[in-house]
């Protein structure tokens, strides 16, 4: 049985706890009346019914609901006095939980191999087992009032699925059961609509539903060849309610996803935060609409437009990656910036963008510039300066970096490279002389101790 609950592999102690009664047991009155008869099959929590009686199976003593444990069970009675052979159990389960379970135990006792489901499939008992656990994972803490439950008296709201030891309820395993098995065997009953129930209610309650748990296995469940009946169902949902919202699987092709999510764009695609995609949205870089999916709103954007901005925005360099190339601090990128030396894409003082961004294409374009004025002279003489801001506010405390190369490149301020090609502006030396007659102010101005 554990190559079928497990699919081959070696079960953990928490697999074990939730798939197994362990210090408990369920049993049949009429069978252990007529034979003291007792089956170790009926541990395994997917089984709570007698086939051959057609009763539910008791779980707890019906005089004090304590736990069965096996040895209460062979001594047949509860430490209260109760019978268990003498219990008269007129549970009979709805039809719909016999015809699942029929199918259930008689694949883990081997009288079944394979199970045919709708769209002309056949499973074996390993694939059916590893569908039934998938399904019963994506129902669970899924509102009862929302389904379609068979008729059992469950005190809980929502099914659950992970409960173990003294907080598991049989019921609840004989809903659960029963609804994955009609949503694996046949699902064009019920699994539109519980796929629209999971959508929902991963928004109604976040905090449950933030892990992508549900979205996980809703992938791997359409992912499967032998589930293509439930992939063309999940399809057809969310093209009929809303022809752009589709949720982005790796099975649909990119012309297939024409609109996207905005958090998809913000995730996948732009990978930047909230603030991010606001300010695209109000200087219109994209345009968004806003559908309705059920009680759910979503704005979606149009993929290929967010393809078009995240390429763009994969070019642009932001004011620390220009410091760098020019071997600068961000202070004069700023400056250089706002005297038109580099031209910004984005920035506060252009669009109200948060940062500044460039092309690289700016940035190259000033150094071209500068090697076109400056000629090629390796080892200048003393009456040479670098470029540099340090140096110039060590020759003028009010010296302009950004005036200063602009004076460089109007012809003012004579220069030199010492290298055949400029790369930062470390590479250019400046003639003092220049300098001095353009700030006209010679030593009076001059810090005290330079030269």
């Amino acid at each position: 049985m554990d190559s079928l609950l497990f699919a081959g592999s070696a079960p953990s102690f928490y697999q074990l706890q939730q798939h197994y009664y362990r210090k408990q047991v369920k049993y049949c009155p009429r069978c252990l009346e007529e034979k003291g008869y007792h089956r170790l099959a009926w541990d395994i929590c997917y089984v709570g019914v007698c086939l051959k009686h057609e009763v539910q199976l008791m779980e707890r003593c019906p005089c004090c609901q304590r736990e069965i444990s096996i040895d209460s069970l062979i001594g047949g009675g509860c430490n209260c006095g109760c019978n268990f052979a003498k219990v008269m159990n007129t549970m009979k389960p709805d039809s719909r939980i016999v015809a699942a379970q029929n199918v259930i135990q008689r694949l883990l006792i081997g009288e079944l191999r394979f199970v045919d489901i709708e769209g002309a499939v056949t499973l074996t008992a390993k694939e059916y087992f590893i569908g039934l656990h998938l399904f019963m994972k994506l129902l669970d803490h899924v509102p009862l009032a929302k389904l379609y439950p068979p008729d059992v008296d469950v005190s809980k709201e929502r099914l659950h699925y992970n409960l173990k030891g003294g907080k598991r309820n049989g019921d609840m395993f004989l809903i659960l059961s029963t609804i994955a098995h009609e949503l694996l065997t046949n699902p064009s009953v019920q699994f539109q609509h519980i796929v629209e129930q999971i959508e929902l209610e991963k928004v109604a309650h976040r905090s449950h539903y933030s892990r992508r748990s549900k979205r996980e296995l809703l992938d791997r469940l359409i992912a499967d060849e032998n589930f293509h009946v439930h992939r063309k169902l999940y399809f057809d949902l969310h093209n009929q309610s809303n022809d752009e919202y589709v949720r982005m699987l790796p099975l649909f092709k990119n012309k297939e996803r024409k609109y996207c999510s905005v958090l998809y764009a913000r995730r996948h695609i732009l990978k930047c935060d909230d603030s991010h995609i606001e300010n695209f949205l109000k200087m219109g870089w994209l345009e968004c609409t806003e559908r309705w999916y059920g009680t759910k709103k979503i704005t979606l954007v149009e993929r290929e437009q967010v393809e078009k901005l995240a390429e763009k925005r994969a070019r642009l360099i932001t004011t620390g990656e220009v410091a760098s190339r020019l071997g600068i601090h961000l202070k004069m990128v700023v400056k250089l910036t706002l005297a038109g030396l580099i031209p910004m894409e984005h920035g506060p003082e252009k669009d109200g963008f948060g940062r500044r961004v460039f092309f690289p294409e700016s940035v190259d374009s000033l150094i071209n510039q500068l090697n076109v004025v400056c000629e090629y002279e390796p080892e200048p003489n003393q009456g040479w300066i670098p470029l540099t801001q340090h140096e110039l506010h060590r020759q003028y405390h009010h010296a302009s970096f950004s005036d200063v190369v602009q004076a460089v490149l109007s012809g003012p301020i004579r220069s030199r490279k010492t290298r055949e090609s400029i790369n930062i502006f470390q590479d250019v030396v400046i003639l003092l002389g220049d300098l001095d007659r353009f700030y006209n102010f010679r030593g009076k101005h001059k810090k005290r101790g330079a030269k």
